[in-house]
């Protein structure tokens, strides 16, 4: 328990100062269990997943994969499943100087592998072969010998050979050696003996250009699929983390406006009259102040638009939320400051640190749209408007 969980602080603390509170909340949410192995695994799987919802939510989707990977390395490195040289071998290939090549270890290409592998492929295959000898010595010539296969996914070695050829790309099967290349050949043991890592180098070595679909396959494996998806991040779920002294942020990029999402969120809760909505600019700061100073005296809510249009306002707002933690039982516990801002120098860290933070941006992948558009309706649209009435009529005759 404790190396798991000192890996998911580790990984936290790096891409962002993690407050103890998320763990304590996470660790007084699980359910008790009557024995002590069930309730540290529960606490390990909830406190992963708590880490990642918090952080991968404040990201840009072109940054959430980064993330998971990071994350997965640190556990796995905790774990002792990673070693440091596979690491920066993964990170920057091999060491020139650290390895002497021996001359006559550089074997040619056999020329019947050349349609299917090129010189820049090949050299790599002799680089893992040399730095890692334990587990590839002798690759280069296994792949003449052997067919070989290998999977993240332990569904595979219960399956007959003809059902894993069928099922290769359902199952994130990556077949190193080509079905057309003497397909009779037996099959190595590499997906048997090497760790999942190891998996991840070896294919990345013949596959640069699917390195990042092998990333997500090992951290499918490793950690599950709630790590390759996008967390959910309907406010009503964000609301829950906030309290009078911790602010939400919207992260912005081009052509997001998060307003539509919180106009709706205030209707469904039943605030729209208590709520103050200021856009940041030139001269608004005095006027945002003092909507924040009265809001917290009557438990309103304030949203502040556009921080970053508001650089040189930016340090009275830091000011302001520090205030606000450091004098809880001035502040009506209904309050909440809502905020957004495009990434920017000027907003100020320490207020980034201590905030819910959420990016506004669509997802990636036809799912991850479609949950979020569909968790925008709400199941009063659904009741109430004509069509969906249309269709569930239709549905009884079908």
């Amino acid at each position: 328990m404790g190396h798991s969980g000192n890996a998911r602080f580790f990984d936290t603390t790096q891409h962002a100062p993690m407050e103890s509170q998320l763990f304590n909340t996470t660790i007084q949410n699980c359910p008790n269990v009557t024995t002590l192995d069930e309730r540290i695994q529960i606490l390990i799987d909830s406190i992963t997943i708590a880490t990642y919802n918090n952080i991968s939510r404040g990201l840009f989707e072109r940054d959430k994969l980064i993330f998971s990977f990071m994350l997965c390395i640190e556990i796995l490195k905790q774990m002792n499943q990673i070693t440091m040289n596979e690491w920066l071998y993964f990170l920057l290939g091999i060491p020139n100087n650290n390895i002497i090549i021996n001359t006559k270890q550089q074997l040619e290409q056999p020329i019947h592998t050349k349609n299917w592998l090129n010189i820049k492929q090949w050299k790599r295959i002799i680089d893992l072969s040399q730095y890692f000898p334990e587990q590839f010595h002798t690759l280069p010539n296994d792949i003449c010998n052997y067919s070989i296969i290998i999977d993240f996914n332990p569904i595979m070695k219960q399956l007959p050979r003809e059902q894993e050829e069928n099922k290769e790309e359902e199952l994130g099967i990556y077949r190193l050696t080509p079905k057309d290349y003497k397909n009779t050949l037996p099959l190595s043991n590499y997906n048997e003996k090497l760790t999942s890592f190891q998996k991840l180098l070896l294919i990345s070595t013949f596959y640069e250009d699917q390195t990042i679909k092998v990333i997500r396959d090992f951290i499918y494996y490793n950690l599950g699929k709630e790590f390759i998806e996008t967390p959910s991040c309907h406010l009503s779920i964000l609301y829950k983390e906030m309290d009078s002294m911790t602010p939400l942020i919207f992260i912005l990029s081009n052509g997001s406006d998060p307003m539509n999402q919180f106009q709706k969120f205030i209707k469904e809760f039943n605030y729209i009259e208590r709520v103050h909505i200021v856009s940041l600019g030139q001269g608004q700061g005095p006027k945002a102040e003092k909507l924040i100073h009265e809001a917290c005296k009557l438990g309103d809510w304030v949203f502040l638009q556009n921080c970053h249009l508001a650089a040189s306002w930016m340090i009275r707002l830091e000011e302001i939320v520090k205030q606000l933690a450091e004098n809880p039982k001035s502040t009506h516990t209904d309050f909440r400051l809502y905020l957004s801002s495009m990434p920017s120098k000027s907003f100020p860290i320490s207020v980034l640190q201590n905030s819910v933070k959420v990016t506004n941006e669509p997802p990636k992948g036809l799912k991850a749209n479609l949950i979020r558009a569909l968790n925008d309706i709400s199941m009063e649209s659904f009741n109430t408007h004509g069509m969906f009435t249309m269709l569930g009529v239709c549905s009884i005759y079908i």
